[in-house]
C-alpha cells in the first residue's frame, strides 16, 4: 500500500513538473488560431463524383480531349471507359487494341481525370461472351497496359463475365462461384496491386472469399485480394432489391457498410417501372442511403428518371459535393515566431463532409512559402492517411517540427497540398484534393492556403527542436523530399515511437514499426500496472503504424504503452494532463 502511495505521489509531483514546463513553453512561444469558413461551392476534385460513360466497340473511337474537357465543365471527374471485345472472343487482342487503349489513357493523362475501366465482350443478353481461357489469356496481354497506365485508373469494375461485364447471363458458364474466383484472381494478377476491383453484388465477394467479415481498419489496404475487392451497383435505387443487387437486403446493406469504408463504392442508378420504385428515388432516401453505403462514385447519364427526380426535389447538389470525400477545414492553432532550430507547432482540424473517404493512396504535404521569394519553399510529408479520413468524421492532425537551421529568415505562408502519389501525377495541381473552404485553392499550385504567416528569423524566443521530423528543401527537380523518403523506408527493428503530442490533454497518437507481418498487440496501463485499452491485436504488415489512445475519460496521470509483436516486448510512457 505504502509503494503504491509513493508511486502516486511520484506521478502527482511529475504532473505538476510537466504543467509548470507546458506553461513556461506556451508563454514563450505565441500561438495563432484561424477559423475557417466552409463553402457550398461544386467543384471538381480527383477519383470521386459523376462519371460520364463512354464504349470503345468494334468500331469505336478513341477518347477526345475536347470532349473530356466539356465534361470536366458539368463538374465530371471520371470518365467510365468500357471496352468491348467482342472482336477478340476466340483470338488474342490486336496490338493495334493495344495501342489504342494506351493512347487512351495518355489523352485521359493530358486532361486531368481518371477512368473507371471495364471490359466486356457483348452488349446484349443474346450473344456470346468468352470462354475461360480466353479471359485468362487477355488479362495476361492486358496486364502491361495495365500497369502504365494505373496512375489514371481510379479503380475497375470486374467485367468480362456475361452481358454488359455484369457478371449473369454467361454463355460459358463463367457465372458460377469456381470459375468468378478465377475471373477474379485473374483480373488482381493483372492489375497493379495498388489499384482495386469492384464486383458487381456483395453476395459475390463474400461467396468467393468465403466471408461476410467485411475488411476493417487493421486488414485495410494490406495489399490482400480481399482489401482489393469493393463494390459497384448498377441497379441503385431501382427496387427493394435494387434489381437484385440483395438477397438478404438489410444484411447485405449492412455488410456493405462496413466493408465500403475501405474499397470503393460504385455504379449507377437502375431503371424501373412500378409505382413503388418511387419512394427508393426520392431524395429522403436516396441522401441517406449513400451516406450508409459510402457512395463514392456514379453514373451522371442513367437513369434519367431518377437524376430528373432529384433536380427537381433540390438534392441534386448535395449529391454533387458529397460523393467520395469532400474535406472542410475546421480550425488550425500555428506557432507565429519561430527560429531556425526551433520547434514550429502545426493543429489542424478539418471534416469529411462527403459520403465516402479516399480509397486510393494519397499523400499529405505540409509547406511554408517564402512570401516575398516564392521558388523559397520548405515542405514535410506528414504521417497521414486520408484513406482513413471517414465520411462524416473529424480528423486531427497534431505536430511538432522542426524548423531547419539552414531556412532564409523571412514571412512564410503556411499551406497544405494532398496531391496524387503517382510520379507523374505528383505535381500536377488537377490530380490534387482541393478542400472545401472559402479562399484557400490555388488552382495554379495544386495548394490549399491555410490562411496563416510564420515569421522564420533568429534571437525568437522558442523551444529547441530535438525529434525527427524536419522540413526540407523542395527539391528542383520535384523528387520527393528526404523525410518522405525516410518514411517509406521498411523498417529493420521492431520498434515503439514516443506518443506525440507529449503531455496530451485527451487523444495521442501513438506510432510503431515493423520489420515485417508480424501478429501484434498494443496495451495501454496505468501507472499503477492497471489495463485501460487495447489499441491493436491482430497481424499487420511490415512498415510504420499510427494508432490513437483517447483518454477523455480517463483522469490525469502517467500512462504506460505496451507492444508485443512476435517475441519482442516494448514500452514507452505517456503523460496525460486535464
Amino acid at each position: 500500500m505504502l509503494v503504491r502511495f509513493v508511486i502516486y505521489l511520484a506521478s502527482i509531483f511529475t504532473c505538476f513538473l510537466f504543467m509548470v514546463a507546458s506553461a513556461s513553453e506556451a508563454a514563450a512561444q505565441e500561438k495563432f488560431r484561424v477559423q475557417y469558413e466552409p463553402t457550398d461551392k461544386i467543384f471538381l476534385n480527383p477519383e470521386r463524383g459523376f462519371y460520364f460513360f463512354t464504349d470503345h466497340g468494334p468500331d469505336g473511337s478513341l477518347l477526345s480531349a475536347s470532349v473530356i474537357e466539356s465534361q470536366k465543365m458539368q463538374y465530371r471527374s471520371l470518365v467510365m471507359r468500357n471496352y468491348t471485345l467482342s472482336d477478340f472472343r476466340d483470338s488474342d487482342i490486336s496490338d493495334h487494341w493495344l495501342d489504342r487503349m494506351d493512347r487512351d489513357f495518355q489523352t485521359i493523362r493530358d486532361s486531368g481525370i481518371k477512368a473507371v475501366l471495364r471490359f466486356r465482350y457483348t452488349t446484349s443478353m443474346d450473344e456470346p461472351d468468352a470462354p475461360l481461357h480466353m479471359v485468362e489469356r487477355h488479362l495476361e496481354q492486358l496486364a502491361p497496359v495495365l500497369e502504365r497506365n494505373a496512375d489514371v485508373i481510379a479503380v475497375m469494375e470486374a467485367g468480362f463475365i456475361g452481358a454488359w461485364g455484369e457478371w449473369h447471363a454467361s454463355s460459358h458458364g463463367l457465372n458460377t462461384n469456381q470459375n468468378m474466383t478465377k475471373v477474379l484472381q485473374a483480373i488482381l494478377e493483372a492489375l497493379p496491386e495498388r489499384r482495386m476491383v469492384n464486383v458487381r453484388t456483395p453476395a459475390y465477394k463474400a461467396n468467393i472469399f468465403g466471408t461476410w467479415d467485411p475488411v476493417t481498419e487493421e486488414t485495410a489496404y494490406d495489399g490482400s485480394d480481399f482489401s482489393r475487392t469493393g463494390h459497384h451497383n448498377d441497379g441503385f435505387l431501382a427496387s427493394a432489391n435494387d434489381l437484385g443487387t440483395y438477397r438478404n437486403v438489410e444484411f447485405e446493406k449492412n455488410f456493405l457498410s462496413r466493408d465500403t469504408r475501405f474499397v470503393p463504392m460504385g455504379g449507377e442508378t437502375g431503371g424501373g417501372g412500378s409505382s413503388a420504385v418511387n419512394e427508393f428515388r426520392q431524395c429522403g432516401f436516396a441522401i441517406p442511403e449513400m451516406d450508409y453505403l459510402n457512395w463514392s462514385y456514379l453514373n451522371s447519364g442513367w437513369y434519367g428518371p431518377t437524376l430528373e427526380l432529384w433536380e427537381e426535389q433540390g438534392c441534386m447538389d448535395e449529391v454533387k459535393r458529397r460523393l467520395g470525400y469532400r474535406f472542410v477545414l475546421q480550425e488550425g492553432v500555428y506557432s507565429e515566431e519561430v527560429a531556425p532550430g526551433q520547434t514550429f507547432s502545426f493543429d489542424l482540424t478539418l471534416k469529411n463532409e462527403g459520403f465516402a473517404s479516399p480509397y486510393n493512396p494519397r499523400d499529405v504535404r505540409l509547406i511554408l512559402r517564402n512570401a516575398l521569394r516564392q521558388n523559397e519553399v520548405w515542405e514535410i510529408y506528414l504521417d497521414e492517411d486520408p484513406r482513413f479520413w471517414h465520411g462524416g468524421e473529424e480528423v486531427f492532425m497534431e505536430y511538432e517540427i522542426g524548423i531547419p537551421d539552414n531556412m532564409p529568415e523571412g514571412t512564410y505562408q503556411l499551406l497544405l497540398m494532398l496531391p496524387d502519389p503517382e510520379p507523374e501525377l505528383h505535381h500536377r495541381p488537377d490530380y490534387a484534393i482541393r478542400l472545401a473552404n472559402e479562399g484557400v485553392w490555388e488552382p495554379h499550385s495544386g495548394m490549399n492556403d491555410l490562411m496563416h504567416f510564420v515569421t522564420v528569423g533568429n534571437g525568437i524566443h522558442g523551444e529547441e527542436y530535438d525529434g525527427n521530423w524536419w522540413f526540407s528543401e523542395w527539391r528542383s527537380n520535384n523528387e520527393p523530399t528526404s523525410s518522405r523518403d525516410i518514411r517509406s523506408e521498411k523498417p529493420e527493428t521492431v520498434s515503439l515511437d514516443q506518443n506525440y503530442p507529449n503531455p496530451f490533454n485527451s487523444r495521442t497518437r501513438v506510432q510503431f514499426s515493423l520489420p515485417e507481418t508480424m501478429n501484434v498487440r498494443l496495451d495501454i496501463f496505468d501507472s499503477l500496472g492497471r489495463h485501460v485499452g487495447n489499441l491493436v491485436d491482430g497481424v499487420k504488415g511490415a512498415g510504420v503504424h499510427s494508432v490513437y489512445f483517447d483518454a477523455a475519460e480517463l483522469p490525469s496521470g502517467i500512462y504506460i504503452s505496451r507492444l508485443s509483436a512476435d517475441n519482442v516486448v516494448a514500452t514507452g510512457k505517456m503523460l496525460h494532463l486535464k
